[in-house]
């Protein structure tokens, strides 16, 4: 007879990390980040099994999710909390998941957080959640419902149900990310007494848990480009759904942007004449900004780097970026190199900046209807646009 286990997630933490972890990657973000959920709890078993005795296998009993979704929000939002709500529904039918969700209620205001400075974002807390998860975790465990319980989270406050879980018998493995985990979690001597496993790092796990159609952040023009373009064509919209939602939890304030009908602009591959080493000054363009709050820098030699509004001198300058126009100087944070896009920091814009509003254009006082989108240029950054939006197909010519 084999072992059973049980896995248990914190998916409002889940979304976040992931996405933090995914940004790292260059990869997309979005609720659970560009998460394979079918590989998680597989991916998860194997690295417990890897470290029980050989030929022990271990069985996956239940797979069950945590999180939440808005209520008595404000009418505009209605689709962005469909789409949510699509998600988990996806879980439920693709993979299987028992999905719980508890209700946040935003007494009318927008799920949507706005980078507006006149405008002050209504921040709910999240109720439930954790004390759901800790419930239904001693719940089966005094059922004797599962002989290992492996946790996807990182938060202290599940401490006292992991202790809980072991004296009644069972064991723990905890599944958590390096820079979002408690240091009782990681503790190697583990004096808490917790676990009975060596702590999982979604890190680690990352290359087996990347969906097969996350798209990156970076687009290199050619036939790089047209490669990845083609992966996102190739899969249907039912699909790119399942892997799709929105995430009002973001550590940044997110801005509701219009898609515009700017065409994206390719810049050729330069030679890459410009590699710095970490705290090395450059110069460069503002490649792209988008509204969650983070862009790119393209230096003279055709190299990337990353960025966020956090890392800005003045962070009100966000607002005021435009793309192709915006001279920046900034410190190497992380080098960059022909493989990937580094990391900037301490970016101080030189010139080029236009109005407030001119790269996120928020969303209107409720009143006022939102002007229709005018007949974009269809691109692969169209589905960049809108934080909250489904994935949309790039349309042929």
């Amino acid at each position: 007879m084999s072992t059973r286990a049980m896995v248990f997630i914190d998916g409002t933490w889940l979304s976040v990390t992931a996405n933090r972890i995914a940004d790292q990657h260059g990869l997309q973000g979005r609720t659970g980040g560009p998460l394979d959920f079918g590989m998680l709890p597989r991916s998860c078993v194997a690295e417990v099994v890897a470290q029980m005795e050989p030929g022990t296998s271990l069985d996956v009993v239940r797979t069950h999710y945590f999180s939440s979704i808005a209520t008595n929000y404000d009418a505009a939002d209605h689709d962005a909390v469909q789409r949510r709500s699509d998600f988990f529904d996806a879980l439920r039918r693709q993979h299987r998941y028992e999905v719980y969700r508890f209700e946040t209620d935003y007494r009318g205001n927008r799920v949507r957080r706005s980078l507006r400075p006149d405008e002050v974002s209504y921040e709910p807390r999240e109720k439930a959640v954790d004390v759901g998860l800790a419930t239904s975790l001693l719940e089966m465990a005094a059922l004797s419902a599962y002989d290992i319980a492996i946790i996807v989270c990182g938060d202290r406050d599940f401490v006292p149900a992991l202790q809980a879980v072991r004296r009644l018998g069972k064991r723990v493995a905890i599944v958590s990310a390096r820079g979002s985990c408690p240091r009782e979690f990681s503790d190697p001597n583990d004096p808490l007494r917790l676990r009975d496993f060596n702590t999982l790092w979604l890190d680690d796990l990352w290359a087996q848990l990347v969906a097969p159609n996350a798209r990156p952040l970076v687009r290199v023009a050619g036939e790089r480009a047209e490669a990845v373009v083609a992966t996102v064509d190739d899969v249907s919209d039912e699909a790119t759904q399942e892997l799709s939602a929105i995430n009002p939890y973001a550590d940044e304030p997110t801005a509701v942007v219009q898609p515009t009908a700017e065409p994206v602009i390719d810049v050729p591959p330069a030679t890459l004449t410009d590699t710095a080493e970490k705290g090395a000054v450059l110069d460069g363009v503002v490649n792209k900004v988008h509204g969650n709050g983070y862009g790119f820098i393209r230096t003279t030699g055709g190299l990337d780097y990353y960025f966020r509004r956090a890392s800005m001198r003045d962070p009100l300058h966000f607002g005021r970026l435009l793309r192709g126009t915006t001279t920046v100087q900034f410190t190497v944070d992380e080098p960059a190199s022909a493989a990937g896009a580094g990391r900037a920091a301490q970016i101080a814009v030189l010139s080029g900046l236009g109005a407030i509003d001119a790269v996120a254009a928020v969303t209107p006082p409720r009143a006022v209807p939102l002007p229709p989108p005018a007949a974009a240029v269809a691109s692969i950054d169209d589905w960049d646009s809108d934080p909250f939006a489904g994935p949309r197909h790039r349309a042929r010519a």
